[in-house]
């Protein structure tokens, strides 16, 4: 019986100086990429810190949509880290989106990565909105002296505000009707009475929708 509980203790003395070794070599070798970064337009910035407990050579790589954009070496004792700064000319014809990754990898045999998109806005000049084109269906004695427009963008409407003046040389009330064409598309008619000899000038507002200017 004594044997036995002898060989027992010592079987289970080395299963634990087994496991706390296992635990320690993990702890040696590790390496950290974090603050992945396009603080403006043209540069591109990350860290590698070292996470293990002795010195390390760490490679890294930063992709931009698959393609190397540069590459290094850098040599980092334990806990220290290092920033990482390129410059970059996101211009590609025709590209809103950029894939970014860095990549690094120590002698030790650690690898890390992170990645991000970065995303070109477009901020050209929204082109004016198109005037619309006034038709103005006259009574017998109607005269129209002017018509002006002005139009401007508000959200995903454009406001046209239309201001027509005529003037009745009859006696009887007359009807206008005024038709408002934009891009040759009838956006809307107004229809008014305008009193025997007398000038009137009229004057509203049309909103059209406009759907490429929604999210």
């Amino acid at each position: 019986m004594n044997h036995k509980g002898f060989c027992l203790t010592v079987f289970l003395l080395v299963f634990f100086s087994i496991c706390s070794t296992g635990i320690v070599s993990a702890s040696v070798c590790g390496i950290d990429v974090y603050g992945l970064d396009v603080p403006n337009e043209n540069t591109v910035v990350a860290n590698i810190r070292n996470t293990g407990t002795e010195f390390d050579t760490i490679d890294y790589v930063i992709y931009i949509n698959t393609n190397v954009a540069h590459s290094g070496k850098v040599g980092l004792g334990p806990g220290n880290s290092e920033r990482i700064q390129i410059s970059y000319i996101f211009d590609d014809p025709g590209e809103t989106h950029y894939e970014i990754e860095m990549f690094a990898s120590s002698e030790c045999g650690a690898i890390d990565s992170e990645s991000m998109v970065h995303v070109i806005l477009d901020d050209s000049p929204e082109p004016p909105p198109v005037p619309p084109i006034i038709e103005v269906e006259k009574g017998c004695g109607i005269k129209v002296k002017k018509i002006e427009t002005s139009s401007y963008l508000s959200g995903d409407e454009t406001i046209h505000a239309v201001e027509v003046e005529t003037k009745n040389t009859g006696d009887d009330t007359e009807t206008v009707v005024v038709s408002i064409y934009v891009d040759d598309v009838l956006e809307g008619t107004e229809t008014f009475n305008v009193e025997g000899a007398t000038p009137t000038e009229i004057y509203f507002i049309l909103r059209t929708w406009n759907p490429e200017n929604t999210g």
